[in-house]
């Protein structure tokens, strides 16, 4: 619901019914929370975003990081292995 809507609502009058000055104060005030909750809500909706971006770009990040180990760990260990295969023919007997 629209603040506008809340502030421009009016009622039926009836015998004994409510102060319409007072629905009208307490009405205003309403329109004036949503109006400010809303805000409230467009300014976190962004920051979510801009959050949620943030941590897009540091997960791309981490995958990279894994990628990298990745093949340096698996150089390493083909290197080792050729480094212990030339040891063992080098090897005096």
């Amino acid at each position: 619901m629209k603040p506008e809507t809340i502030q421009e609502r009016t009622f039926a009058k009836a015998f004994r019914g409510f102060n319409p000055a007072e629905v009208q104060e307490f009405l205003g005030q309403l329109a004036g929370d949503v109006r400010g909750l809303s805000a409230e809500n467009a300014i976190l909706r962004l920051e979510v975003a801009k959050l949620e971006s943030s941590l897009r770009a540091s997960q791309e990040f981490e995958s990279k990081l894994k990628r990298m180990l990745e093949r340096m760990e698996s150089t390493g260990s083909r290197r080792c292995s050729r480094r212990s295969a030339c040891c063992i023919r080098a090897a005096p007997r």
